[in-house]
């Protein structure tokens, strides 16, 4: 059985690590995107390495394994996590930022899936989430009470947005 309360505290007390800053866009060498897929409790984490500048792919690599828990609403980054982190360690280029699919500082605790993982690799990570998991959209801004956790980005007309923080 999960031991959820144990899990929010290990939440809260990352989400006290969190460093937000701004990204030196022009210092961006590699950037590296992460996805996590389930059948059944199997799951396979793929990974890219793309040039971030030319836009080309460098790297691929994918993970397989099992889910370490069950699905929680609320905790993805202890189901998905350690496996996007066993593929980050797989890789060959060493990205300089990390896309992961999945809430970063846009979540109840501040500690979603990115948040998780860009604290235990040390690294700065951007969350794309889906659907929107807290909070109200002001000016395609995302605030949880008046803190500012995110932005709605809608890539071309008609698109769905995805929620990054």
């Amino acid at each position: 059985m999960v031991d959820v309360q144990k899990l929010e505290d290990i939440q809260e007390k990352l989400a006290k690590q969190i460093i937000l800053s701004q990204l030196d866009v022009s210092k961006i060498k590699r950037v590296a995107g992460f996805d996590v897929v389930f059948f059944g409790t199997q799951a396979v984490c793929a990974a890219i390495v793309f040039d971030a500048q030319t836009g080309e792919a460098i790297e691929k690599k994918y993970s397989v394994g099992t889910a370490p828990m069950p699905y929680i609403p609320g905790f993805l980054a202890f189901r998905e996590g350690p496996l996007i982190i066993q593929a980050y360690y797989d890789l060959e280029n060493e990205p300089d930022v990390l896309l992961i699919d999945g809430h970063g500082i846009a979540h109840q605790k501040k500690c979603g899936l990115a948040t998780y993982v860009g604290l235990e690799l040390s690294k700065p990570t951007i969350g794309v989430g889906q659907n929107l998991l807290i909070g109200d959209i002001r000016d395609d801004k995302i605030f949880f009470g008046n803190e500012l956790r995110g932005c709605v980005v809608k890539t071309r007309d008609f698109a769905r947005p995805v929620f990054v923080s």
